[in-house]
C-alpha cells in the first residue's frame, strides 16, 4: 500500500488530523517518505538527477 494511502486512511478513521493547510504535507507523511527514500538508497535503488523529472512531462 502506498504511505499516502495508508496516511489517508488514518485520517478517515480519525487517528491522525489532517493539516490546516491543504497544501502542507503533515511531518508525520514527510518523515515515512524520508524513511522510504533513505531505505531505497541504502539498497543501491537509485535514480540519476537527469531522470528525476521525466514522468512529469506525461
Amino acid at each position: 500500500m502506498d504511505v499516502d494511502d495508508f496516511y489517508q486512511i488514518l485520517i478517515d478513521r480519525g487517528i491522525l488530523t489532517p493539516p490546516a493547510d491543504p497544501d502542507d504535507d503533515p511531518h508525520e507523511l514527510i518523515l515515512a517518505h524520508l524513511q522510504i527514500s533513505l531505505q531505497q538508497a541504502e539498497a543501491g535503488d537509485l535514480k540519476p538527477i537527469s531522470e528525476l523529472w521525466d514522468s512529469l512531462d506525461d
